[in-house]
Order: C-alpha cells, then sequence, then structure tokens
C-alpha cells in the first residue's frame, strides 16, 4: 500500500466514524433484531502490523476475522450504537463511507450477523 493510500483510507475511516454518528437515530429507533453489524475491509498483501498502524492514525480499532474461504478481513469498529435498527442504520452510513472514499485495493462490505 502506497503512503498515500494509506493516508486516504485513514481519511476514510475518520469519516466513516464521522457518518455513522451523524446518522445515530437515537434509542428509541432501537427496535429489530439484535445483530453485530459492522463494516468490514480486505486489502491483499497487507502486514498486520501496516493494519495495526492504521489503526492508530485513525483512531478506530480494526479486528482481524476470516471468512469468505478463510480470507482475512477487518471489522472497523466504528460507533455503532445499540443492537438493532439503531446499529444498522450507523453502520451503513459509516459503510457508504469506505465505499465510497477508500483506495481502489480495499475491498468494502458490510457484515451482517444476527443473534
Amino acid at each position: 500500500m502506497t503512503p498515500e493510500n494509506k493516508q486516504q483510507l485513514i481519511s476514510a475511516i475518520k469519516n466513516a466514524e464521522k457518518a455513522a454518528i451523524a446518522a445515530d437515530p437515537g434509542q428509541d429507533a432501537d427496535g429489530g433484531t439484535c445483530n453485530f453489524d459492522t463494516p468490514a475491509i480486505r486489502i491483499s498483501h497487507i502486514r498486520e502490523s501496516t493494519m495495526q498502524g492504521i489503526a492508530e492514525d485513525s483512531g478506530i480499532k480494526l479486528i482481524s476475522f476470516h471468512w469468505f474461504g478463510n480470507q482475512k478481513w477487518y471489522w472497523v469498529r466504528t460507533s455503532t450504537m445499540g443492537q438493532g435498527n439503531r446499529r444498522t442504520t450507523m453502520m451503513q452510513s459509516a459503510l457508504k463511507i469506505l465505499k465510497d472514499e477508500s483506495p481502489e485495493d480495499v475491498q468494502v462490505m458490510g457484515y451482517y450477523q444476527m443473534d
């Protein structure tokens, strides 16, 4: 990942956090199924230390997990209040920003899981 792409990703993550907070519909909007909805990113051939540096620079935790045939992905732990519709609304706002603003070599998807 080039230094320019790294800075672009850091900016996208910071903006995703802002979008999630701005989209919060409030605690009265938290109906629906309990879920773990979280934006997720994947970058091929990137070191764990680089990802942790991106997390530190953005102020947002990036937590690795394996998905889709054991590929390594990272949950982008932006603010997601509540556990139902409220969480999904906030996650989807963050997800849109990550899709729109991340470098081309970053795969971005929404991780949806109900409990």
